[in-house]
C-alpha cells in the first residue's frame, strides 16, 4: 500500500495491527502524533532502549529572513535548529557557538561585522554585539502534523515509511505487544538514521576545499 498522505496512512496502520474497529480507528491520530514528537524531536540518548535520533532531512529544510536589533533576533517559530546564519552581504556566514564560548566571546572588546552566533531558547545572539540589520537563516521547520484536516507535508512524502513504522510502534505499545513495539522501533531507527546520513552526505557534496571568511560590504 503507497502511503501518499493521511488516509492511506492510517489504512496502513489499520492493516499491519489487524485491526478495523471503530475504537482503534479513533486512537490512529493520537498514535501518528505520539509519533511525530518521536520523529522531530527525538527520544532519549544513545543506549536507552527507546532511544531514537531526531529526524533532520533536506525535506526539512527552510529559508527565510531575521531581523537583528542590537545583536538579538527571534529565530522562527517552527525551527527545530539552525544549520546556517548569515548577513545578506556575506558569503560565507556566522559559525555557531555554545553559550559558554559565546560569552567569552563578547567579554572581549571587539567591532565590526558580527561573525558568530548562539541560539538561546527561541532568541539568538551575535557577536561582536550592537548589529542591526536582516539576517539569511536556513534551518529546519518542523512541518504542521499530519491529520484528517492536514492530510499530508513535506517530510510524510519524502519519507513515508518512517512515519509508518512511527506511528506502529505506538500502535503496538498501545495493543501490548511488546516484541512487535520492538521490531517496528528497530526498523523506524534504521530508517531514520539511513535519511541523516543522506541528509549529510547531500551537505558534504561539492565541499573540496576550506574556504577562509570573506566579508563583503559594511
Amino acid at each position: 500500500m503507497a502511503i501518499t498522505d493521511w488516509a492511506t496512512l492510517k489504512a496502513a496502520v489499520q492493516l499491519y495491527c489487524a485491526r478495523s474497529d471503530t475504537t482503534f480507528g479513533n486512537a490512529v491520530g493520537d498514535f501518528v502524533s505520539q509519533a511525530e514528537d518521536r520523529i522531530y524531536n527525538g527520544v532519549g540518548e544513545k543506549g536507552d532502549p527507546l532511544y531514537s535520533e531526531p529526524l533532520r532531512p533536506d525535506a526539512m529544510v527552510t529559508r527565510s529572513t531575521i531581523s537583528m536589533t542590537s545583536g538579538e533576533g527571534t529565530i522562527p517559530s517552527s525551527s527545530l535548529g539552525v544549520r546556517t546564519l548569515s548577513r545578506l552581504s556575506d558569503m560565507v556566514g556566522l559559525d555557531p557557538l555554545s553559550p559558554d564560548a559565546f560569552e567569552r566571546r563578547l567579554a572581549v572588546p571587539d567591532t565590526g561585522n558580527p561573525r558568530w552566533y548562539v541560539v538561546e531558547g527561541t532568541n539568538i545572539r551575535t557577536a561582536p554585539s550592537g548589529y542591526t540589520g536582516d539576517f539569511r537563516i536556513l534551518y529546519y521547520a518542523k512541518p504542521t502534523g499530519i491529520s484528517s484536516s492536514n492530510t499530508t507535508n513535506a517530510v510524510l512524502t519524502a519519507h513515508p515509511n518512517i512515519y509508518l513504522f512511527g506511528t506502529l510502534f505506538h500502535a503496538f505499545t498501545f495493543l501490548q505487544n511488546c516484541d512487535a513495539a520492538n521490531g517496528h522501533l528497530q526498523h523506524f531507527r534504521s530508517l531514520v538514521s539511513g535519511a541523516n546520513r543522506t541528509q549529510k552526505a547531500n551537505r558534504r557534496a561539492g565541499k573540496t576545499q576550506s574556504r577562509a571568511r570573506v566579508r563583503i560590504g559594511s
